[in-house]
């Protein structure tokens, strides 16, 4: 009789401190993962933000010639990318990987939030059909006006997600399930000069 009422009771106690376990590590692993995510998009939009502000000065030491008939001068962009355009609409600078692009956002969008920047997510024009965080900026170049787009895509803070979700799924039950084991063996144990 003892034996069988310790047994129910380190069996009791085990299944209390492993749900205890994933209700309380779930609850701050997941309250974590929703900061971090927060985290790592003000990230991204500071990148963005701060490559932006710095386009107006390369735009300067590239020479851009916004007349008709140049080319585009193609810009080095290692982890984003960047175009820059007309009011009307002509590419005048870019990433090269966009060099066959037209327009990547509509500029009258653009005109109509200036003096504010304007930001969208948008389908990753490189084609690889991740989520891009973009913005764009009315600025003034040698006295024209131009537009200037930066984006960079959402991958990296998805890909964090995705990984820190997986683990918390996977890790926070088996230690729950190590936890509720450790407590049955030890109550087990304590009890044992009960039930003899």
């Amino acid at each position: 009789m003892f034996r069988r009422a310790t047994r129910t009771l380190s069996v009791r106690f085990a299944w209390r401190a492993a749900a205890t376990t994933v209700l309380v590590v779930g609850a701050v692993g997941g309250a974590s993962v929703a900061f971090w995510q927060s985290e790592l998009q003000d990230a991204l939009e500071d990148g963005v933000a701060d490559h932006l502000r710095a386009l107006e000065v390369e735009l300067d030491l590239a020479g851009i010639d916004p007349g008709a008939g140049a080319p585009p001068v193609v810009l080095p962009t290692p982890e984003r990318f960047v175009q820059v355009v007309t009011p009307g609409g002509r590419v005048v600078a870019t990433s090269s990987e966009l060099a066959s692009l037209g327009p990547l956002l509509p500029t009258a969008d653009v005109l109509a939030a200036a003096p504010d920047d304007y930001v969208t997510d948008i389908g990753d024009p490189r084609g690889n059909g991740d989520r891009t965080l973009v913005m764009a900026r009315l600025m003034n170049v040698d006295g024209v006006d131009l537009i200037g787009i930066v984006g960079a895509s959402h991958e990296p803070a998805t890909a964090a997600r995705s990984t820190a979700l997986w683990i918390m799924f996977v890790g926070v039950p088996l230690l729950g399930i190590g936890i509720g084991y450790g407590v049955w063996l030890a109550v087990t144990y304590a009890l044992r000069p009960v039930s003899s």
